[in-house]
């Protein structure tokens, strides 16, 4: 809350529209849109507290200001930290509709645009301007509030749409926004294509979605094909779908895109049709031989990477069908390819016969027969081979290059004829879940066989598979040692061997973050950015009216104008639904000088219009000429991150020509290149012209001074006789009596010189009274007795001795040539301490009218109520602190 109080309360303008009493005048009670002017009075009593020259605090605790917000405002109650942008936006809105001149809002109905040029671009942005001002009119309009040009374009019919809206500050988004960097596991449909790491770089607040969109076009494939998942534990864990943030993932999960032939399915667009086929997850498990005993039954143990099937109708009947599809998917993880298939020899010239190919060599054994007819035939036999083990296969070592021809000199090939049978056994359970994700495990006791669906299908429902369904491809230990490899190592799969792709996006992109980093960003670069043309999501379409439908448009925001104050918020802060992070990238921005007169609009405009002969002034558009200049005057910064950050300021005093940094109670003296750090959160910019800021208040603002200064008196005519003043002072009383810095006190100075005599009695002459204080009183401080118990009236003779009687001149002639009295009106009036003691006076008193036998210390420490000194006091009469400068500040804690 500091920080930005302070920032606010350093504008110049609009401190004076308070301390003035201005905002009183202005207060808007019945707006249902404010806060019954509470807010408003609120911050008026605190900017009177904060700039208070009497005050001799050095802090000060708006809790009553506090207690006014959070009453209005319960998200800002409590002492948490609260973001400080939002609390300048609501301040500012509420000071805005408290102190809102207009009293009954009209309806205004927005103008559209209707094309055409400059001319009609003019007129529409001050239609809009206008049409805004008949409902909003405040001190907060006049200072800090500005106008941007929106414009839509429809991608089909290529209808524009411009409209113009204010701004109360303006948002900048930093164009090194923080980028989401994975590795993304891509598996190609093709088996013959390698499966490949592939690096990505993408802002955290995209969709995967958008990866899928990124990823389709590097591998010239349609992103509907690709499917997102992540895997845990060998199965899918979650479905990455067009909801999800790619924000939202660690560091450390494992995400997956699979290319399908056909629709992934995964958008949220996409509607079913009979020809689709349903897409079905395949988990790999092992059934183990010793036993194993939990809840419900014993589970399966999974292996290797899942991996996704379409299945279509047809091939739903089918159990052999739905087998040769997971084989199908099989040779990507395995190096054992050929051992999947039956393989037959043939000759090029005749057709192919099935021919098994022995898992062991023989003998080949010759018989000798004798037929019936006494023909004596030999016969050779095969002897038949015992039995081998799986593993036997493992001598047949045929090369990936002779699959299709063993000997290109010889006329026999092998050929494939299918897959092999029995290799696993193909179960399958209903998850209804996408993908088979979110399930805890897959318990024996909810799989069943896929042939025991196909025992019960019938001709009306002759599927075996439906939506939701989970296939579970369960290897024995044999198959599962001899296509993987063992489980610790697992040496015959795939898994962990992949390709190395990197996309020269990826490294143009990070050759650029390197020289960006290097040379830092500046507050133009964020300009650029907010000005960039961007597409809408489809969460944020735009209705064409010409189309008849929602379109993703192309937007482009334009600053049109810019107000006297300008409040620059740089967007660090980026929101995800699970995170949010701060980015805490260096911005430079100018001390002085940041022209923004190329990027604004209106002047482009009025320059086009004044080339072409056009009356500017006629068309409503002045002050064209004076460039856009600001100079910062406050900024608002944060440090640390999110959950224990810390808020600061730096403000310049007008008054003093100083910068000055706050941080809570604490108030030093700092460098204005101090204020240019990576903390920078909130700039304060005030533009540099020669006419006044502030428009109408400012107007406003000079009345109330003019009507607030006294009306100086009229000149004595010289001929007007003077008329003496016959009421005489009373004697100085206790409270008369200033303390100085030794404890004890003297007479104020105002009453010393008022010593003459009343009408009550005789007053002995200041020598008297002086040696009467000296003898009677028991210390300096003591009060004079009454005049009657001083002593007794003189006789006749003694009275004709005293200077007063043997004078010419009467008493009050005498009196008046000796002491200057100040003028009433004028408080502190140099002539008051300047004023002489009376010479002719008897007594030790000097010519600043205090007792010489014992000389008082300085009593500018505690100045009379009625007196302060000229070297004390400021040029509008405000009390510092002897040495201090002019104007006094209280801060915020």
């Amino acid at each position: 809350m500091n920080s930005a109080i302070q920032c606010l309360v350093h504008t110049p303008e609009l401190s004076d529209y308070f301390l003035t009493g201005v905002f009183e005048k202005e207060l808007n009670p019945d707006n249902p849109l404010g806060m019954h002017g509470a807010i408003a009075q609120a911050f008026g009593a605190l900017l009177k507290r904060i700039w208070s020259p009497t005050s001799a605090a050095t802090s000060y605790s708006p809790r009553d200001f506090k207690s006014v917000l959070a009453r209005f405002a319960p998200q800002f109650s409590g002492y948490q930290q609260h973001d400080s942008q939002e609390l300048v936006a609501f301040l500012l809105d509420g000071l805005h509709e408290d102190l809102n001149r207009v009293l009954k809002k009209p309806y205004v109905e927005k103008p559209d645009w209707e094309g055409g040029g400059d001319k009609e671009l003019v007129a529409l942005a001050k239609e809009s301007w206008n049409g805004y001002m008949k409902r909003n009119d405040s001190v907060i309009v006049d200072l800090f509030q500005g106008q941007y040009q929106s414009t839509l374009v429809c991608p089909e019919c290529n209808k524009v749409s411009i409209t113009f809206d204010p701004f109360m500050y303006l948002t900048l988004p930093l164009p090194v926004q923080k980028k989401w960097k994975h590795v993304i596991h891509y598996i190609p449909w093709d088996v013959q294509k390698p499966h490949l790491r592939v690096p990505v770089e993408i802002n955290r607040d995209s969709s995967f979605k958008d990866l899928r969109v990124l990823l389709g076009r590097w591998f010239e494939t349609h992103p509907e094909n690709l499917v997102t998942l992540e895997i845990f534990n060998n199965r899918f864990y979650k479905n990455l779908d067009d909801n999800t943030i790619v924000g939202d993932m660690q560091d450390n999960d494992v995400i997956v895109c699979y290319e399908l032939p056909c629709n992934g399915q995964q958008s949220r667009t996409f509607k079913r049709t009979p020809e689709d086929p349903i897409i079905l997850p395949v988990f790999l498990g092992e059934t183990s031989t010793r036993p194993r005993m939990s809840y419900g039954g014993p589970t399966i143990s999974y292996f290797g990477w899942p991996f996704l099937v379409p299945v279509y109708a047809e091939e739903a009947k089918s159990v052999d069908a739905v087998y040769d599809l997971i084989m199908d998917r099989l040779q990507r993880w395995t190096t054992q390819v050929r051992d999947l298939h039956h393989w037959e020899p043939s000759t090029r010239s005749t057709p192919m016969e099935e021919i098994p190919i022995p898992l062991s060599t023989t003998a080949v054994e010759t018989v000798t027969e004798i037929q019936e007819n006494g023909d004596v035939v030999t016969v050779q036999e095969t002897a038949v081979p015992e039995e081998g083990d799986i593993v036997d296969e493992k001598s047949l070592v045929i090369q990936e290059q002779d699959y299709e021809l063993m000997d290109a000199s010889d006329d026999n090939v092998l050929h494939r004829i299918g897959f092999k049978r029995g290799l696993f056994q193909p179960l399958v359970s209903y998850i209804n879940d996408s993908y088979g994700c979110g399930h805890g495990g897959l318990q024996t006791s909810k799989t069943e066989p896929l042939y025991q669906r196909a025992e019960g299908a019938d001709e009306e429902n002759p599927y075996l598979l439906r939506d939701g369904d989970v296939l579970l491809a369960e290897f024995d230990e044999h198959a599962k040692a001899y296509y993987f490899g063992e489980s610790s190592k697992f040496e015959s799969s795939t898994w962990f061997v992949w390709e190395e792709f990197v996309h020269p996006e990826v490294q143009s992109a990070r050759k650029a973050t390197a020289v960006k980093k290097a040379r830092g960003i500046s507050l133009q670069d964020c300009l650029d950015e907010f000005t960039k043309e961007e597409q809408l999501g489809e969460d944020d379409l735009w209705y064409c009216p010409q189309c008849k439908k929602h379109q993703q448009a192309t937007k482009r925001f334009d600053l049109w104008s810019v107000p006297d104050v300008l409040v620059v918020h740089l967007k660090r802060f980026s929101n995800s639904r699970i995170l949010r992070d701060k980015i805490d990238t260096f911005v430079e921005f100018p001390l002085t000088g940041l022209d923004l007169t190329s990027m604004i609009g209106e002047r482009k405009v009025a320059n086009n219009l004044a080339a072409a002969g056009e009356d500017l002034l006629a068309l409503g558009l002045d002050d064209t000429e004076e460039p856009l200049v600001y100079d910062l005057f406050a900024v608002d910064e944060h440090l640390g991150g999110l959950g224990g950050g810390h808020y600061r300021a730096y403000a310049y005093n007008t008054t003093d020509d100083t910068w000055y940094h706050f941080d809570d109670s604490y108030v030093s003296r700092a460098r204005p290149e101090a204020a240019v750090n990576q903390n920078a959160y909130l700039l304060f910019y005030r533009r540099r012209t020669s006419r006044p800021l502030g428009g109408k208040t400012h107007h406003i603002v000079e009345a109330a001074r003019q009507a607030a200064d006294p009306v100086p008196a009229p000149s004595e005519s010289p001929s007007a006789p003077k008329v003496e003043e016959t009421q005489l002072p009373t004697p100085p009383a206790d409270d008369d009596i200033v303390p100085v810095q030794n404890g004890s006190k003297v007479p104020s100075f105002s009453h010393l010189i008022h010593s003459i005599p009343s009408e009550q009695g005789w007053r002995p002459p200041a020598a008297s009274v002086s040696e009467y204080w000296e003898t009677s009183s028991t210390s300096p401080a003591s009060t004079p007795p009454p005049l009657d118990d001083i002593l007794d009236p003189p006789s006749f003779e003694d009275s004709q001795l005293d200077p007063l009687v043997t004078s010419n001149l009467t008493p009050l002639e005498l009196s008046t040539p000796q002491f200057d009295f100040p003028d009433p009106v004028s408080r502190g009036s140099p002539s008051s301490v300047q004023a002489e003691f009376d010479q002719d006076q008897d007594g030790d008193f000097d010519s600043d009218g205090f007792d010489t036998k014992e000389p008082p210390e300085p009593w500018y420490d505690d100045p009379a109520p009625d007196i302060v000194p000229e070297d004390v006091t400021g040029p509008g009469g405000e009390v510092k602190a002897p040495g201090e400068k002019e104007t006094t500040q209280n801060a915020v804690s």
